[in-house]
């Protein structure tokens, strides 16, 4: 019986990190794609002062949020995400339209699917 609800405690407990792990995930990435959002409407405007400004308040919200994604993801992706951000802010300030466009819409990829593919669901675990 012990070994019953041991099990039982360890399941709900795995279960409940987990939804509140990608809630975390998700609100925060999230908040991470506005900033982009707004730095690709800078972007299209040619306003390369306000998408500096926008980097910089995305590299700060990274920064925020760098020791909880450390802790839920794999490093590789951490990794790639700090690299897509430093690249987003050199682009900028060279004012390469081409490179940055490609390098905002590989980020907003990534940020949205990693909540997708931490939920908890039949296909994540097959």
């Amino acid at each position: 019986m012990r070994v019953v609800i041991v099990t039982l405690i360890t399941t709900i407990f795995v279960l409940v990190f987990s939804i509140f792990s990608v809630y975390i995930l998700d609100s925060t990435a999230t908040e991470m794609l506005n900033v982009l959002n707004e730095i690709d409407r800078a972007i299209n405007d040619r306003h390369w002062e306000s998408a500096l400004n926008q980097a910089n308040i995305l590299k700060e919200q990274w920064q925020k949020n760098h020791l909880i994604w450390t802790i839920l993801l794999d490093h590789s992706v951490i990794d790639n995400i700090q690299l897509s951000i430093a690249h987003i802010k050199a682009f900028i300030i060279s004012q390469d339209y081409a490179q940055v466009k490609a390098e905002i819409a590989g980020l907003y990829l990534f940020l949205k699917d990693i909540p997708e593919n931490e939920k908890l669901t039949i296909r994540n675990v097959f």
